[in-house]
């Protein structure tokens, strides 16, 4: 059965199995609850990671926080409630942050931080990933020193009980490094991105099955943060390889977790960065051709992601702001002009319908225009190009 729950394309099928399966198991732990308990509590927390896989994120969120609410009491003074608790937290948080509730995810981040206190033993650490989580949400809200500040102290907490070189602090100091370019303290950036990047690569030397059994995302995104800290302070030929390298990783990464709808729906999102990240160094290099092939591709897969994931409005405007420029390097200046309009369109219609995802876009696309690479590539454009579109999204004008 839970073969089928896990495997199945059918949420007519997957979700009345999961939920079969959780009332057996509530059953069985009346009589061996020692035995049976943990079981019941993986597999309730998964119930809810498949609603969310077959897009059903309101549902998610629901039963995520009955959840949460059921087991918040016991969790304090139960050590193992107390980690799944948290860890449970962690997936809610990322939920209510798909749905754009940004300030409701912190709140959730806020809590797991509080009760990994009451557990030094085992809580500590997940405390670290919930206030990394909550850096990421107040630098997308713009408080980008805040967020540095915050991640700073969490990597100083998780050394003490990581070694420098451990995995745990190369996710640590890789989330680290996105924060210090926002900041736009580039070198440092990019130290602590190839840093990360290179405990990453070490770990899987090591041993290459790893990838496939912890995070199968990891190394797509150590070489896509890589690439776009190089291509700040050493221009975009460096970073071509780089970037080109996490794309290849990312698109294998898909194909490999085709038959696991949850995963490749996770999957989609890194092959979205590693593919915007991509088109925009061959941008900055005039590969335009092959911009145009990473971005359009990246398009496609935002596009099919918005409706339910709402964060990934942000990651939408980034890849149609460059692929309006792409356009028009390419003489296609009516569909670059078209592009930019599609994403004046959709901010506008941020502004009182959703506005914290509203501010969320604006902060993205600002944060961008002030990296290096982008700087440098927005001067010469405007020199370049006279498309009066193009006033919309240069330096010093502003997106109403």
């Amino acid at each position: 059965m839970s073969v089928l729950v896990d495997y199945s394309d059918d949420p007519s099928v997957a979700i009345p199995l999961s939920s079969e399966m959780i009332e057996r198991l509530r059953r069985l732990a009346q009589s061996y609850p020692k035995t049976v308990g943990t079981a019941l509590l993986d597999r309730s927390m998964y119930h809810g990671q498949l609603l969310s896989k077959f897009g059903r994120l309101k549902d998610a969120v629901d039963w995520l926080e009955g959840l949460g609410a059921k087991y918040h009491g016991l969790a304090s003074t139960d050590a193992e409630i107390g980690q799944w608790y948290i860890e449970l937290l962690l997936d809610l948080a990322h939920m209510l942050k798909d749905q754009g509730a940004m300030e409701k995810a912190r709140v959730v981040l806020r809590r797991a931080t509080e009760t990994g206190s009451m557990h030094p033993n085992i809580g500590l650490v997940l405390s670290c990933v919930a206030k990394s989580h909550e850096a990421d949400i107040v630098a997308c809200l713009g408080d980008s020193s805040p967020a540095l500040n915050l991640s700073t102290d969490c990597l100083s907490l998780a050394l003490q009980f990581y070694p420098l070189h451990d995995i745990n602090i190369a996710l640590l100091q890789h989330q680290h490094s996105q924060l210090v370019a926002v900041n736009e303290i580039y070198e440092e950036a990019l130290s602590n991105a190839k840093d990360s990047a290179t405990i990453m690569l070490n770990y899987i030397t090591d041993d290459p099955a790893k990838l496939d059994r912890y995070r199968y995302h990891w190394l797509s995104e150590f070489w896509r943060v890589w690439a776009s800290c190089l291509s700040d302070t050493n221009g975009p030929a460096p970073a071509l390889i780089l970037a080109g390298q996490g794309a290849k990783e990312a698109n294998r990464v898909k194909a490999a977790l085709r038959k696991n709808l949850y995963l490749c729906k996770i999957s989609e999102s890194y092959l979205g960065l590693a593919l915007w990240t991509l088109g925009s160094i061959q941008l900055f290099s005039r590969n335009t051709d092959d911009a145009q092939k990473s971005l359009e591709e990246a398009k496609e897969l935002w596009k099919a992601r918005v409706e339910v994931r709402r964060f990934d409005l942000r990651n939408f405007a980034l890849t149609l702001w460059a692929l309006g420029f792409t356009y028009c390097l390419l003489g296609r200046h009516d569909d670059g002009a078209s592009v930019h309009q599609e994403l004046k369109k959709m901010i506008n219609g941020l502004i009182y319908a959703e506005p914290t995802m509203h501010r969320v876009v604006k902060v993205a696309l600002d944060q961008e225009r002030r990296r290096p690479s982008w700087a440098l590539f927005l001067e010469k454009v405007r020199e370049e190009l006279q498309c009066k579109h193009l006033m919309d999204v240069v330096p010093n004008a502003k997106i109403e």
